[in-house]
């Protein structure tokens, strides 16, 4: 099984409660959510939870630049 493509979506989903914390409360979650798709027809999902929303653009780039890297190796995680 080998890795065919990649989906990468940046989001900024709000939290029904805010999150107390010492430097304030946290409205929302920024996740950079991930489909990878396999020749085999099989979809894994992930994400990456940003700490602000400044970086869900960069990181959201990061990641899909990753697929070229990637793309066409054996869907193997941990050798990947």
């Amino acid at each position: 099984m080998k890795v065919r493509s990649f989906r990468v979506r940046a989001v900024d989903a709000p939290l029904r409660r805010p999150l107390a914390t010492g430097g304030g409360f946290v409205r929302s979650a920024p996740l950079v959510l991930l489909d990878l798709e396999t020749d085999e027809g099989i979809t894994g999902s992930s994400y990456v939870f940003c700490y602000t929303r400044l970086a869900l653009a960069p990181v959201a780039k990061l990641v899909a630049n990753l697929e070229e890297a990637v793309r066409g190796s054996v869907a193997a995680p941990f050798e990947i």
